[in-house]
């Protein structure tokens, strides 16, 4: 057992990113008790991952996400490749990927994280703070 750490933890999840987050989503739908603990003091505003793609949706949808991504995203049905004198080289279609949604969203990291963390909230989690003001939160058992 990890020192400092409650006995009724059953999982400890490490980094409140995307797949942190996730992760305390899906625990909480299976009654699972957790702590998500994240060393940075809030969220970054960098635009990573920028782009969600169809099987991500698919995934997001069984943790109740998906509608507000879809709402809050730019959807974009196919991407071009452009050479170094800007004449088009390519284009891809995102049609035909065997999935309910056949586009990408375009959808900052940041803001993916936000919808995530408001699920957490919804499942039933509450928001913490350690002693240096960090972020992370404790899970509990559904009844």
């Amino acid at each position: 057992m990890v020192t400092g750490m409650p006995a009724s933890i059953e999982v400890l999840i490490i980094g409140a990113g995307p797949s942190g987050l996730f992760a305390a989503v899906e625990l909480a739908r299976q009654g699972v008790k957790d702590r998500l603990v994240e060393r940075e003091p809030g969220p970054h505003t960098q635009a990573r991952a920028p782009a969600v793609q169809s099987g991500t949706l698919e995934i997001l949808a069984r943790a109740g996400a998906v509608d507000r991504v879809l709402a809050e995203s730019v959807h974009l049905r196919f991407a071009r490749l452009f050479d170094a004198q800007l004449h088009q080289v390519s284009e891809l279609a995102f049609a035909g990927v065997d999935c309910r949604w056949e586009f990408q969203c375009s959808l900052p990291q940041w803001r993916t994280e936000q919808i995530l963390a408001g699920r957490v909230i919804e499942a039933g989690r509450w928001k913490l703070r350690d002693d240096r003001g960090r972020l992370g939160h404790r899970g509990r058992r559904r009844p």
